[in-house]
């Protein structure tokens, strides 16, 4: 926390001598630029963990990660042990292909009825992926509180499909809390948690987790935003308009 809280100093120090003190970064650009600040101002091997910290976060948060190949590239000429490039590379690497513009990751997986669900099934229309866990307190409270409002937005467009994707360990509490939340859409089972087949292949840290899938069968959003939020459904209404590629 400390080293968090100077990093954040030296950047506020950074921005003031460059006269953007007033202005407010987006995420990704706060981001970069802590990765700057601290290759500025570190050295050794605390420049070196401070760099793969924020470089790990620059993962999670960059939607295009083509963007942060000159970062990894430098990161690994520059800076990295021979264990921490090969972190790097394959980080980068996982987190493309869950970037924008990409088809995603290919999996089965079984719906309430036991039937084999894949992605490809769904070719021609916008999926919204909500990615969920029973046991996830904002999870549900999307649920319980806005995903229906969300559906009735679109309840007349056949062309868009809302694809509830759990990683419960346990298929009897899955079922239990759709049925206590009364969520209508497709949902598949992908037990494991954090480990399961679909965590791993979409780069789950965290859930709720929400992305959207154009008609073309590729990535619109890999961090799209949440039933709660007004946007959503502007999103989802650009995608159902979008021309097919």
């Amino acid at each position: 926390l400390m080293g968090t809280n100077y990093l954040n100093f030296l950047t506020l120090k950074e921005r003031l001598a460059k006269g953007t003190l007033d202005s407010v970064p987006a995420l990704e650009a706060k981001v970069r630029l802590n990765y700057e600040v601290a290759e500025k101002y570190y050295t050794g091997k605390l420049r070196s963990i401070v760099l793969a910290e924020r470089l790990d976060l620059a993962f999670k948060i960059t939607q295009d990660i083509e963007t942060l190949k000159p970062l990894v590239d430098k990161y690994v000429a520059n800076y990295a042990t021979a264990e921490d490039a090969k972190w790097a590379l394959k980080t980068y690497h996982n987190y493309l292909k869950t970037s924008i513009g990409k088809t995603p990751p290919p999996f089965k997986l079984k719906n309430l009825e036991g039937k084999e669900v894949t992605l490809k099934d769904f070719i021609g229309k916008v999926v919204y992926m909500d990615f969920w866990a029973s046991w996830c307190g904002p999870c549900r409270f999307e649920m319980q509180n806005f995903s229906a409002k969300l559906h009735a937005k679109f309840k007349d467009n056949k062309n868009l499909v809302f694809l509830y994707v759990s990683i419960d360990d346990r298929a009897d509490l899955w079922k239990k809390a759709i049925a206590d939340d009364k969520i209508e859409g497709v949902h598949v089972l992908s037990a494991g948690g954090f480990k399961s087949q679909v965590a791993n292949a979409f780069n789950l840290t965290g859930v709720p987790h929400y992305i959207i899938i154009g008609k073309n069968g590729k990535i619109l959003d890999n961090n799209a935003t949440r039933p709660s939020q007004d946007i959503t459904v502007t999103k989802l209404r650009e995608a159902l308009n979008a021309k097919e590629d």
